[in-house]
């Protein structure tokens, strides 16, 4: 679509990052310019891509390495990024949950590396100028990359013991750097504004149950009042697990003119049936802490195109069919979910639990300090229980920092010496 978009259209959207637009329509471009072919182009952005992902996972392998882990956890670590089958479908995809990801994991490490030695971290303007790079990088990636960063800030300030206006001042910086690329580049261009439909995923969906399942509880002046922003028969498509089939005919102009009007209704039907609006909520989102739960993964994923707009010629086609038919059914046939150990490869469920088990020890033990890192992934998960719908890819970034995750726990459970570098409270 944003190749479509890009190419075809000429039309470039903020609902993508303009990073990666660029690159990927840059990419496609480029190889039909070159080769005259778009699928060369096409490869070309995945082997861009494959390689940035690559390199984030020997990245966290060398943090590993450099922070003396044990050798078992290390060799545990490689075969997950080398083996699992869950990146190695999504990483030859267009998604843009990839490059996000694999700044994100570097992000997170290099977080805990500032807060494991600020003094070495101060003393090294490389250091400090590369890690505010990384954190644009991050931003750029994906829409939501800024407010997780801003979100982080606080956490990230207080754990730092010295230097704490330098490091706001870095913070603050990517902050500014990023409005300042992304706001006059955005106007030269003329990028169509987001559409911001999909942050009313939740408040939509609690709406909607109610109309569907209990519309009695639902006063003529409320659906009056709804009825001028979509039509009353559009609830009868409520699906529990997604909020796409009635989002979709919601008339989001009219809602923008007046929006306290609507907000007063959407709290009123709330306030009459709380247990409804609780239920949607966890109904919508459940398989991002419900681990085992089987979520749909996209089929399309695995393409990169769709037939309907396909007019660049774009087609998949493997070297090794039979490898790829296999991968496509532990992912999309769920079969990865029926196999012990590995399900938990791609668990949509498992990272959350997982740092929730990790700020529990680290509560236990009243190491506050190391949390913060943590923070940055815990604003990113919070972030999709906003989300529409529930899907695989979305927490793709968060599987990616899975080994990331539990090497907090291992630098921390080890009993803390002063010659060693280890965070410490």
């Amino acid at each position: 679509m944003q190749v479509y978009q890009i190419l075809y259209q000429d039309y470039l959207s903020a609902a993508n990052p303009l990073l990666n637009s660029f690159l990927l329509g840059g990419s496609v471009w480029l190889g039909h310019a070159i080769f005259g072919s778009y699928n060369v182009g096409l490869a070309f952005y995945s082997w861009i891509q494959m390689i940035c992902v690559t390199a984030a996972f020997a990245y966290a392998i060398r943090f590993f390495i450099r922070h003396d882990l044990p050798k078992w956890w290390i060799g545990i670590s490689a075969l997950f990024f080398a083996l699992n089958p869950f990146f190695q479908v999504f990483v030859f995809t267009t998604i843009k949950e990839n490059l996000f990801g694999a700044a994100l994991l570097v992000l997170f490490l290099d977080t805990v590396d500032l807060l494991m030695d600020s003094e070495t971290f101060f003393h090294k303007p490389a250091l400090q100028i590369r890690y505010g790079v990384m954190a644009l990088l991050m931003c750029l990636s994906r829409n939501q990359g800024i407010y997780l960063w801003v979100l982080t800030i606080p956490f990230l300030v207080w754990a730092c013991r010295i230097h704490k206006v330098r490091l706001t001042g870095i913070c603050i910086s990517v902050v500014a750097v990023y409005y300042a690329l992304t706001g006059p580049l955005s106007t030269a261009l003329n990028v169509d504004s987001v559409n911001y439909i999909d942050a009313f995923g939740v408040p939509i969906q609690q709406v909607s149950r109610v109309m569907n399942q209990t519309p009695e509880r639902v006063t003529d002046e409320q659906k009056q009042i709804l009825s001028e922003i979509i039509s009353l028969d559009a609830f009868e498509d409520y699906n529990p697990v997604t909020a796409d089939p009635v989002k979709s005919q919601i008339h989001l102009s009219v809602a923008y003119d007046n929006p306290m009007r609507y907000l007063k209704v959407y709290l009123e039907i709330g306030l009459n049936n709380p247990r409804a609006y609780v239920d949607a909520f966890f109904a919508l989102n459940y398989a991002y802490y419900c681990p085992g739960m089987y979520c749909w993964y996209e089929p399309k994923a695995y393409k990169n195109y769709e037939e309907e707009i396909n007019v660049f010629g774009i087609h998949h086609q493997s070297l090794f069919p039979a490898y790829a038919e296999l991968l496509e059914t532990l992912i999309d046939g769920a079969r990865i979910h029926q196999i012990p150990i590995l399900s938990l490869c791609a668990d949509l469920g498992f990272p959350i639990w997982s740092m929730l088990f990790i700020l529990a020890y680290l509560l236990y033990k009243r190491k506050y300090r190391p949390m913060a890192p943590l923070m940055l992934l815990i604003a990113f998960w919070l972030s999709l229980l906003l989300s529409p719908v529930a899907l695989s890819r979305y927490v793709l970034p968060l599987i990616m920092a899975l080994p990331a995750i539990w090497s907090v726990l291992l630098l921390n459970a080890r009993e803390t010496k002063p010659q060693e570098n280890i965070i410490t409270t």
